[in-house]
């Protein structure tokens, strides 16, 4: 399937460099180089504001708004730094982060350790002392926050997903394996979210660990999978570098289409009579 993409050139043609991130609002982007140096373009490719000059140590810049970003250095420390040039340290005398992400207003900082710890944080880089999850085995690979900021998941060293409700702070089940990586809807009316992994799977579900659709991919492996801003489609990728892109239908028709794949599921797992509960409303 082939798939146009719009090309930006940064202004100035700067070199070296190793990390890009997308504003929560997707309004503007920063770059990180080689030497530390922070930059932010908007999305026609012009330099925004001043530089923030960080560390040759810092690997990857996650942009939270004009005014603050976090860094992630070599050693899994963390920093959340305004533009002014003032760093606040995470998480300096903890374990390892190994992904952060911030919430779609920019004003909740999410980290997920390699001691399989999510904590959330303020913009003064104070940690939000009641939201604390012990989540998936082997650690962290992916923390993010859904559109309403309602909702954290996490893929985990161990290949699962979990969901976390930031409201009730409790986990939504979920019974997935084999993951490598996660999206949400962005459409707030929708709230699906989508996984990507082995053998080219990409599911959908919604915010009940409900199974609602099953996509399968032209690769071994899915890399990247989100959904378009308008909710309509699924974009993932693969291991071979293979862009896909599926039509979904609305949230009450792939229920219905849900729940027929498990009734279809429960007829031959007789035992699962937790399908009959999550169908029968």
């Amino acid at each position: 399937m082939k798939n146009t993409l719009d090309e930006t050139e940064l202004e100035g043609n700067p070199q070296d460099i190793i990390s890009i991130s997308l504003s929560p609002d997707k309004k503007r982007l920063a770059t990180l180089d080689k030497k530390g140096i922070v930059r932010q373009w908007d999305l026609s490719g012009k330099q925004l504001g001043n530089e923030l000059k960080t560390r040759p140590s810092v690997i990857a810049i996650i942009l939270g708004s004009d005014k603050v970003c976090v860094t992630l250095e070599k050693d899994g420390k963390a920093s959340l730094w305004e533009f002014s040039g003032i760093e606040t340290k995470l998480n300096e005398l903890e374990k390892k982060v190994r992904s952060v992400s911030f919430s779609h207003d920019g004003q909740i900082i999410a980290t997920g350790a390699e001691d399989s710890i999510v904590k959330l944080w303020n913009l003064s880089g104070e940690q939000i002392k009641n939201k604390i999850w012990n989540t998936n085995s082997n650690g962290i690979r992916s923390v993010k926050f859904s559109h309403d900021g309602q909702i954290i998941a996490t893929v985990g060293g161990d290949e699962t997903v979990k969901l976390w409700n930031l409201s009730e702070n409790q986990e939504i089940p979920l019974e997935t394996s084999g993951i490598t990586t996660v999206g949400f809807s962005l459409n707030q009316n929708d709230k699906l979210i989508a996984t990507g992994g082995d053998k080219g799977i990409v599911s959908v579900w919604d915010w009940h660990g409900r199974q609602v659709a099953e996509f399968k991919g032209s690769w071994d492996k899915t890399v990247s999978v989100s959904f378009t801003p308008d909710g309509k489609q699924i974009v993932a990728a693969g291991d071979n570098g293979i862009i896909q892109r599926w039509d979904i239908e609305g949230l009450n028709s792939l229920l219905d289409r849900g729940c027929d794949w498990l009734q279809d599921y429960r007829n031959t797992h007789r035992k699962e009579r937790k399908i009959q509960k999550i169908c029968s409303s």
